[in-house]
């Protein structure tokens, strides 16, 4: 294992956990942390690519199309309430 992201961010983080006084496995927990984390972001890149989607869409993407559509809208009637009991 290579371990990249600890490598890159292990400088920064020890000094932090020296002057900090970090317990060992605080250190170690924030270490795996950041490599778990760094390893997650690349597979989602990887399937992305593999997967050849024409465009990129994100859940942010379609919240925030929704939020002006329904600012565009305007304020709508609100119906009575219906019950969904069983």
């Amino acid at each position: 294992m290579r371990l990249g992201a600890m490598r890159r961010n292990a400088a920064d983080i020890l000094a932090t956990a020296r002057t900090q006084r970090w317990a060992p496995d605080e250190l170690l927990r924030t270490l795996v942390d950041l490599e778990t984390a760094s390893r997650d972001q690349s597979n989602a890149r990887n399937r992305l690519v593999a997967a050849r989607f024409p465009v990129t869409k994100t859940l942010d993407e379609l919240h925030s199309r929704l939020e002006k559509e329904r600012c565009q809208r305007g304020p709508q009637k609100v119906s009575s309430a219906t019950s969904f009991a069983s």
